[in-house]
């Protein structure tokens, strides 16, 4: 196992918070069918705050860093496929200075079916290094599947690797409240709760917001180190 990514550089927290305390606020059941036309327009650019977890689920201090995301393409073909959004993600850590530091930048790809299923080119593969330092191959991962229903699993990626195995996902059949931050301005928008359950993985995501946007990733794997909470806190919709 890893050791934990404290980010030792960063500024600490004011305080260690529980996450206990961002509960949802549930609303009316939704319908029998999911509305989420996702999508990623161009030129939008979205910011994302993202704190290491203890075991018992609390914010570490001084493990707060950001990331953001640019989509720079929505038609590039990649990984064999056309139509794919190609997303800049870059990783900064605050330094003592106004500035944050960027310290990594990698591409993310995207991709929805015609049947409205988003798929993400090495999902599992990217969480698997960043958290357990574990390699295995990249593929397309169905990380939503509208087409499933509510509260229907569907399978997100099925491997012969130990680590991997057969990973499976479903929405929850409620909407919760979230905050979201559309071109400066804060409000709570409905939004999807999925889940994605596989070997040592359990990591939650929020999907809503007008257009459509991750609002909020949560790993709550079983495992000690490495576990990140991510909030969506400013987006710029392109387009």
């Amino acid at each position: 196992m890893s050791r934990p990514w404290t980010l030792a550089w960063a500024l600490p927290l004011l305080s260690c918070l529980q996450l206990s305390c961002r509960e949802q606020i549930p609303s009316a059941p939704s319908p029998s069918g999911i509305d989420l036309p996702f999508r990623l327009p161009l030129g939008s650019y979205y910011s994302y705050d993202n704190w290491v977890l203890y075991p018992d689920g609390s914010f570490i201090p001084g493990s707060q860093f950001r990331t953001s995301w640019e989509v720079i393409d929505t038609d590039a073909v990649a990984m064999g496929f056309s139509g794919v959004t190609d997303v800049r993600e870059s990783t900064f850590v605050p330094t003592e200075t106004a500035t944050d530091s960027l310290v990594r930048i990698r591409h993310r790809y995207f991709r929805t079916s015609a049947e409205g299923d988003v798929f993400e080119y090495g999902f599992v593969a990217r969480l698997l290094q960043d958290r357990d330092s574990i390699q295995v191959p990249s593929v397309w991962d169905k990380l939503l599947s509208p087409s499933s229903g509510l509260d229907v699993p569907w399978t997100v990626e099925t491997s012969d690797s130990p680590s991997v195995g057969t990973i499976e996902g479903r929405f929850f059949p409620q909407l919760e409240t979230v905050e979201d931050s559309i071109n400066g301005v804060a409000m709570g928008v409905l939004a999807y709760h999925a889940e994605i359950d596989g070997t040592d993985l359990t990591f939650g995501l929020w999907v809503g917001g007008s257009p459509p946007a991750f609002l909020r990733g949560w790993d709550q794997s079983d495992v000690p180190f490495n576990r990140i909470f991510q909030e969506l806190r400013v987006r710029r919709v392109g387009g």
